[in-house]
């Protein structure tokens, strides 16, 4: 039985992308830069946060965007660890497992964390371009 390839990701949400195709062009350009800007800080803050003991993980992060560039998703892929030969450790580095030793919990989360950290801030940015967007 063929088993499913795993990704681990985060992305903003699809309905959210179909509202914003109603804006003007004006409008739509800048939401799509303030995409573009926050998708990198994203990434930045994963790659700050990923363990990097061997650089792996943190060299296989991917960044895609949607085709409208409304969307976007930072995470990684089975597939590349796969290829390489490793097994898909981001699972449990993201969620955690408990080592067989000593008991103890161990998490080293990064992706999670990195969307938490650039949310705030993109949704006070996307509230002032649309505030703008409506005084005109």
């Amino acid at each position: 039985m063929p088993r499913a390839a795993f990704t681990i990701a985060t992305k903003n949400a699809p309905d959210v992308a179909r509202r914003l195709r109603a804006f003007d062009t004006r409008t739509r350009a800048a939401i799509k830069t303030l995409i573009g800007e926050t998708a990198a800080k994203q990434f930045q803050r994963t790659y700050d946060l990923c363990p990097k003991r061997t650089f792996f993980m943190a060299d296989h992060i991917k960044v895609e965007f949607s085709r409208g560039g409304y969307r976007y998703t930072v995470g990684w892929k089975e597939s590349d660890f796969v290829n390489a030969g490793k097994p898909f450790y981001p699972l449990w580095q993201e969620f955690g497992f408990r080592h067989y030793r000593t008991g103890r919990f161990i998490q080293n989360a990064s992706l999670f964390p990195a969307r938490n950290a650039v949310l705030r801030d993109f949704q006070r940015q996307l509230a002032s371009i649309l505030r703008r967007s409506a005084g005109r």
